[in-house]
């Protein structure tokens, strides 16, 4: 079932939405993979799409620029947003699932949390997120990229904004 669904603006630009959380009960953790890759998949076939009436356009016309920009949108937000791991959208819940790692932001920024209580603040008793060393690796390495992402990303968005509107 798809309770909700609609347009929600991503740096300015109207993006396409679907909640699909209902997959969670799916016993496969392909599966549940496979309803994340649908939406990035709908968006190519849409960039695709506007691609092939972009090219068959006349040079200058209104078709040719709605049609790029479909195409740039499409691409763009999908790689930038959707398809990144390293933000909580589609590509985030496919990479928890693939790990089988549940909850795996909260899970990383506590192990963040707990790495700097225990060797910049040199508290003890303190009790890891996890305590398997392929795990702990993984909410260590993901955390510290989620959060340099965030940060690029959200330099990047103001730049872009502040030299729109100034």
């Amino acid at each position: 079932q798809v309770p909700e669904f609609g347009v929600m603006l991503l740096v300015l630009i109207p993006s396409p939405y679907v909640d699909a959380s209902a997959c969670w009960a799916f016993p496969s953790k392909w599966r549940r993979m496979a309803v994340g890759a649908g939406g990035m998949l709908f968006e190519w076939v849409l960039a695709s799409s506007a691609a092939l009436v972009w090219l068959s356009a006349d040079q200058g016309s209104d078709l040719k620029q709605v049609a790029y920009n479909i195409m740039f949108t499409s691409s763009v937000s999908t790689v930038l947003f959707n398809a990144n791991p390293l933000m909580r959208f589609d590509g985030y819940y496919m990479l928890a699932d693939l790990l089988e790692v549940p909850n795996l932001a909260q899970r990383s920024n506590k192990m963040l949390m707990y790495f700097m209580q225990k060797y910049v603040y040199r508290l003890k008793n303190l009790t890891p997120p996890s305590s398997l060393p392929s795990e702990v690796a993984i909410l260590y390495v993901y955390g510290v990229l989620s959060g340099l992402y965030r940060v690029f990303l959200f330099f990047s968005i103001t730049l872009y904004i502040l030299g729109k509107a100034f």
